[in-house]
């Protein structure tokens, strides 16, 4: 049980809930993006839904792989997986951030830390503190990967002898 958790209507939280609303927002922009690609090869809403079900931070690289390696030339499948790789990295900060643990450290002039846990091994596998401006830079990062990513939904193109 987290008893240092603060309290959402603690003041020293206010300040850190606009950046974590826009950081969520590109968060789900990207995933947005990712999707419209997914649609773009396989030509349908629902399959792509449906095919992002099974996307995560750890097997998104290995999924849009394969998934796009039939229809993208290889350099740009190529610049789209580097694209992807940017964004797994993104998500999975993303989600220490708002799984872990938060709390004011006293001894860091009240500074906001976030902790996650390696629930096997039992100890913490990230320990960071954030800032408000911290939280705005990931928002740009995810806004600048997801055009990065937008343009993949609009240029597929199936390569000769693979379609």
């Amino acid at each position: 049980m987290t008893v240092i958790f603060p309290h959402p209507d603690d003041e020293q939280v206010e300040p850190f809930l606009a950046p974590f609303g826009r950081m969520m927002f590109g968060y789900g922009r990207a995933m947005i993006a990712l999707r419209e690609v997914a649609e773009a090869v396989l030509g349908s809403e629902e399959k792509a839904v449906d095919f992002m079900r099974g996307v995560k931070s750890s097997n998104m690289v290995e999924k849009f792989r394969d998934l796009c390696a039939q229809t993208f030339e290889d350099g740009q499948l190529n610049e789209l997986l580097k694209h992807i790789e940017t964004l797994s990295s993104l998500y999975q900060r993303r989600n220490i951030i708002v799984h872990g643990e938060w709390w004011f450290n006293v001894f860091e002039d009240d500074a906001l830390s976030v902790r996650d846990w390696d629930r096997k091994a039992g100890e913490p596998i990230h320990d960071e503190t954030i800032t408000p401006e911290t939280l705005d830079q990931l928002a740009i990062e995810f806004d600048d990967v997801s055009q990065d990513i937008d343009v993949f939904s609009y240029r597929p193109k199936v390569q000769a002898g693979r379609g």
